[in-house]
């Protein structure tokens, strides 16, 4: 029996494109725990924000390193990718976290 294999295309979301993009660009998890993830949209301004909450070791990271993973952000989100910055974290710790805005 003669057939062709279709291969259907697996869509990622936003968090998983977030978490390759760190893969790809050389970060890898400091310990067994997954860093938490969140994301937001405001309805009103069509923007999404995705967050890393312990971004401090990026934010310690290699200039190269950090452009490295901005150029994986783009790659993942292409034109929905507008920028990315570090604000600061939980206060409990002082930490730094990561912060990308996307358009919806």
């Amino acid at each position: 029996m003669c057939g062709s294999i279709q291969v259907k295309e697996v869509k990622l979301s936003d968090i998983a494109k977030f978490r390759l993009a760190f893969k790809q660009a050389g970060f890898r998890q400091r310990d067994a725990t997954v860093p938490k993830v969140y994301n937001d949209l405001n309805k009103a301004s069509g923007l999404r924000r995705i967050k890393l909450d312990e971004g401090d070791h990026i934010f310690s990271a290699p200039r190269f390193a950090q452009e490295d993973l901005e150029h994986q952000f783009k790659e993942q989100f292409g034109d929905r990718y507008l920028f990315g910055e570090f604000i600061a974290g939980h206060p409990r710790d002082g930490g730094k976290s990561l912060v990308i805005f996307l358009i919806e």
